[in-house]
């Protein structure tokens, strides 16, 4: 009988030269099977805003180094006016009051929550229980985070153009001809914007988030010294 001895390594392990050359090759593949999951968020996000403003995008395109996009505004302005107002008219004052009306719906009662004990449970096994609950009293802040229609942070950067606006208007920082069409615009610059660099983010492998991904992906799996996978299960390998 022969005995053969091999060495195995997990993905951390690998000698460095081997783990680059393992990231540069799946480095396009991480960033599409994780976008796949995150670009579910911004595409529900997106939804709920054109459903909120009738403002759409169409024909829209996001990847690796660029985006497209087409706003379609509605012929006239959502919003308890005299009289019927177009995008472009919607203005100064006009503008003021739509984003008023705008953050009035859709803003929550400040957020509270805390963990209780409880009976430990399938569904609880810390034998802790998660209370939230939002405030009848004091309303949930409009910067450095807002999420009023998913809850997840592709919320904040499409609501953020508005929630500016709203708190700056009186400040002077705007022209008066600055309209809703405007606004809209930017809207969907910023979060289009936003889309684009969480791609640009994983196919540059900024801060070795790539090799990150691959490190909990190829947690249950083991190498060769060469970087080829292991053609078997760890406990087989041990």
């Amino acid at each position: 009988m022969k005995e053969v001895k091999v060495k195995l390594y997990k993905f951390e392990e690998l000698p460095d030269k081997v783990r680059q050359e393992i990231v540069e090759k799946e480095s396009f593949k991480v960033m599409d099977d994780v976008m796949t999951d995150l670009s579910s968020e911004f595409v529900e996000t997106l939804k709920h805003f054109e459903s909120a403003t009738e403002f759409s995008a169409k024909n829209w395109e996001v990847g690796y180094g660029g985006n497209s996009y087409r706003v379609d505004s509605p012929d006239f302005v959502m919003g308890t006016y005299d009289y019927p107002i177009s995008p472009e008219d919607c203005k100064g004052k006009l503008l003021f009051r739509w984003c008023l009306h705008f953050i009035e719906y859709h803003r929550k009662g400040k957020y509270y929550g805390k963990l209780v004990h409880c009976e430990k449970s399938k569904e609880h096994p810390a034998s802790l229980r998660h209370v939230k609950r939002h405030s009848k009293v004091f309303a949930e802040p409009i910067v450095g985070g807002w999420c009023p229609f998913t809850g997840v942070s592709t919320d904040c950067s499409i609501v953020e153009p508005i929630a500016y606006f709203y708190l700056n208007y009186h400040r002077g920082k705007f022209s008066e001809n600055y309209s809703l069409k405007d606004l809209m615009e930017d809207c969907f610059l910023k979060f289009f914007s936003e889309w684009q660099s969480d791609y640009d983010y994983y196919g540059d492998d900024e801060d070795g988030c790539i090799e990150r991904e691959l490190i909990e992906m190829y947690s249950d799996e083991l190498f060769y010294e060469n970087g080829k996978k292991f053609n078997g299960v760890y406990e087989e390998a041990v």
